[in-house]
């Protein structure tokens, strides 16, 4: 230490000066690396922050949308024509008849399908075990047989319960299914079953860029942690980063050359985990 402090003292003028330069310039970067640092990061968890409260939000609405198109069953259930017309068509016996209950219950699917417009929706029907009334207007939106059967028996299995198909939905839908009962004089026998299709990627992609400005969103619903529905970077995500992000609110992960922003919300009355991811560049 007395070595140092004679060879400092040794030190001419400049060498002294220049000393203290370098050690104020040392001290001063360090100090603005900090301060950079600490800036950088309340930069990104701001960032972060506003991203989660715009996706956060989107969750909310596809909750709403949900809603509102069980309450849609609810009110199909309830009208007069539907609970008039389906007894008189399921116990008619000339086809002329049958054609007649049908028009007026089609009329009144398509009315409920067109005043409460969601673009959402792709069809409602009603179907029997061998028989459909539905509101499709293109032949692709058409249930096929397999997946027509399978609706009609869980549907009855529900006894009168709105319940949420997700076997087919990747390929042919979201479907809400609800057996109608005869509310007259409180019979409650089955009268047929409600099925109301949702397209996935217009219900998710709607809320998505309309809510949240986030037009390239990839977005993904899974129920007891099996994935139901896909969309873009979603379909390549490894279970070990899927799993870390149904762990947290939201965070950032590497997918392949891509960073995205997810954003995970557990849909609590259905038992769907909704992720949606953005890319994210810093």
């Amino acid at each position: 230490m007395d070595s140092l402090r004679q060879n400092l003292y040794h030190l001419s003028i400049k060498k002294k000066i220049q000393m203290i330069l370098s050690a104020g310039m040392l001290l001063l970067f360090l100090i603005s690396a900090t301060g950079l640092l600490l800036l950088t990061r309340a930069y990104d968890k701001t960032l972060s922050d506003a991203i989660y409260e715009n996706l956060l939000y989107a969750s909310r609405q596809l909750d709403i949308n949900l809603s509102y198109t069980g309450h849609l069953a609810d009110i199909i259930l309830a009208d007069s024509v539907v609970q008039e017309k389906l007894p008189m068509y399921n116990s008619a016996v000339s086809m002329v008849e049958k054609s007649r209950y049908q028009a007026d219950i089609y009329s009144t699917l398509s009315n409920h399908l067109f005043n409460n417009y969601a673009d959402y929706i792709s069809h409602i029907s009603i179907l029997w075990e061998n028989d459909t009334i539905s509101t499709f207007i293109w032949r692709s939106e058409k249930i096929p047989e397999e997946v027509r059967q399978v609706l009609i028996k869980r549907g009855l299995e529900a006894g009168g319960t709105t319940i949420w198909i997700t076997d087919f939905c990747q390929e042919h839908g979201l479907f809400l299914v609800k057996e109608l009962r005869d509310a007259k004089q409180f019979s409650f026998r089955s009268l047929a079953v409600l099925v109301i299709c949702i397209k996935p990627d217009a219900l998710l992609s709607q809320i998505s860029s309309q809510k949240t400005g986030f037009a390239d969103s990839s977005y993904l619903l899974l129920e007891n942690k099996n994935r139901i529905y896909t969309t873009g970077t979603a379909f390549d995500i490894p279970i070990d980063t899927l799993n870390h992000m149904m762990s947290r609110k939201y965070g950032t992960y590497r997918l392949g050359k891509e960073t995205v922003f997810a954003v995970h919300s557990y849909l609590k009355k259905y038992g769907w985990d909704y992720i949606c991811m953005v890319p994210y560049n810093r």
